[in-house]
């Protein structure tokens, strides 16, 4: 996504080319980093770590004017982040 604009579609078509680095860096033991931003919500997060990808960037997932909301939001993310694949 381009640099510096919020509220950006997620493109799903990064998800193949997420699994393919994961899988491509797995099979060399390099230890490598993919990070996804830009659209990302508490649904599309959970199939990007599925892909491979291990650091998210974005705050519109977690983002409210709600205190209670925005703890929710984080909780929610944390649950996601945090369970086995």
């Amino acid at each position: 996504v381009p640099i510096g604009y919020g509220g950006q579609l997620f493109r799903y078509q990064i998800l193949k080319k997420i699994n393919q680095l994961h899988r491509f860096f797995k099979i060399y033991r390099k230890e490598f980093f993919i990070e996804v931003d830009g659209g990302l919500t508490l649904d599309n997060i959970i199939l990007c770590k599925n892909a491979g990808a291990n650091i998210f960037a974005g705050w519109s997932v977690i983002h409210s004017k709600n205190y209670l909301k925005l703890a929710n939001n984080i909780k929610s993310v944390n649950k996601i982040l945090n369970s086995s694949r």
